[in-house]
């Protein structure tokens, strides 16, 4: 009979250690794998997510996320506590790169919605961020909120094309009008679109040594009147008439 008791006492001890083993297990609380940038979870541009930071009591202090900008831009990040009759608690949003290094950093000083820019000036570069919304390791109540970012695209500057393209003639003669003023003959005329009104210079070495304006125009030659002085002009002097695209 005692011998029974002993190996009851010794079922009932393993029992009751094994229960103890398992119910410890059982309580342990994982750890929060956002509460680091290695855990950080995805976050969709220009959507609103939400969630919640209980730091005071339930140890959830910090909640790190990761997002891809396609271009480089502007970012603008927006975090808005959820509407409730609690009190608001000191949280900051922190703006990282891939790594989690901190880029930028801003807290809320009492407000309930932080709304913020990075980079204050030129843009951010495309690739892989990480964002972190937090509250203080004591004394915080609970923060529900919703976080949003959106990207503005650096804009496109598109090269637009020259209004004239220049069209070169040589000269056939120099003379001299009526009104005493001097003109060059061109070897250019409605053919190479050329008009009159338009206007050009004359090149000499590529070095322009004078004005022309485009007076006369026939199928394959003009008459160009040259604004100053023909000084310098001679046999291998061109001229160049900007003509509209």
């Amino acid at each position: 009979m005692q011998q029974s008791r002993s190996h009851a006492a010794r079922v009932l001890f393993a029992v009751v250690s094994l229960a103890g083993i398992f119910g410890a297990s059982g309580c342990a609380k994982p750890p929060d794998p956002d509460a680091q940038p290695a855990g950080s979870r995805p976050l969709s541009l220009n959507q609103w997510q939400r969630d919640g930071l209980h730091c005071g009591r339930g140890g959830d202090c910090v909640d790190w996320y990761r997002f891809d900008t396609p271009t480089a831009g502007k970012l603008r990040v927006d975090v808005a506590k959820l509407q409730d009759d609690g009190e608001t608690p000191v949280f900051s949003v922190v703006v990282g790169d891939a790594s989690g290094a901190v880029l930028f950093e801003e807290e809320n000083q009492g407000r309930t919605r932080l709304l913020l820019r990075h980079p204050e000036r030129g843009y951010a570069a495309k690739g892989r961020y990480t964002l972190a919304v937090k509250t203080p390791e004591t004394g915080s109540a609970r923060f529900d909120y919703e976080i949003r970012v959106q990207l503005e695209p650096k804009p496109v500057v598109r090269k637009q094309a020259p209004r004239f393209r220049k069209v070169r003639a040589s000269l056939l003669e120099i003379e001299t009008l009526p009104d005493g003023r001097e003109a060059v003959l061109l070897d250019k005329g409605k053919a190479a679109g050329l008009a009159r009104g338009q206007r050009g210079r004359l090149l000499q070495g590529g070095r322009k040594i004078a004005d022309i304006e485009v007076i006369d125009v026939y199928r394959d030659g003009s008459r160009a009147a040259i604004r100053g002085s023909s000084s310098g002009v001679n046999a291998s002097t061109v001229a160049e008439v900007d003509v509209p695209r």
